[in-house]
């Protein structure tokens, strides 16, 4: 039983686990785990500025940075009238997608399986890897995210690199700089 299972997902191609990674990262996003996510937060802050004094201070701060697709398609997101549940939800999807398929692929490295590789990203689910500066980075997604977004990112574009699909890899390192 378990052998035909192992034989069924190492038999699909990278479309067809890409899909399974998706429908699992929905699944986690809006009913497994659905939280709130910080650039959603900063995006509906920043649009409501006029009317929020108490964010004031850290709205200039954020605003003086430079200007990251992290914040802008979350802005835009409201500007074309998405509900704030609507877009912490796409957010998040697209979160756990990030660091589902990184890690999918960096254990597909080492595992050379589809099966195991899924299996490593379903138990590590919940889990806090921590940093030199004792901050939980929680996998696959947390609250603060902006940081993990772009190690998620990096480990994706080092994998693609590893897996020789060198285009795919420099296309995602250049979205990771934005």
């Amino acid at each position: 039983m378990i052998e035909s299972i192992k034989n069924f997902f190492n038999s699909l191609n990278n479309f067809q686990i890409f899909i399974i990674v998706l429908l699992l990262s929905i699944i986690y996003a809006a009913f497994i785990n659905p939280h709130s996510q910080e650039t959603v937060t900063f995006a509906y802050i920043s649009n409501k500025i006029d009317q929020i004094d108490y964010f004031e201070n850290w709205i200039n701060i954020s605003k003086n940075q430079e200007p990251s697709l992290q914040i802008l398609i979350p802005i835009i997101l409201f500007k074309l009238g998405l509900d704030k549940y609507s877009i912490h939800i796409i957010w998040q999807t697209l979160t756990v997608t990030v660091s589902f398929a990184s890690f999918f692929l960096f254990s597909k490295l080492i595992t050379n399986s589809n099966f195991y590789s899924l299996l490593i990203i379903l138990i590590l689910i919940n889990h806090k890897f921590i940093n030199t500066r004792l901050y939980g980075i929680y996998y696959p997604s947390g609250f603060y995210f902006l940081g993990q977004m772009g190690m998620y990112l990096t480990l994706l574009s080092y994998s693609l690199f590893l897996n020789y699909r060198t285009s795919s890899s420099f296309i995602i390192l250049i979205i990771n700089i934005f």
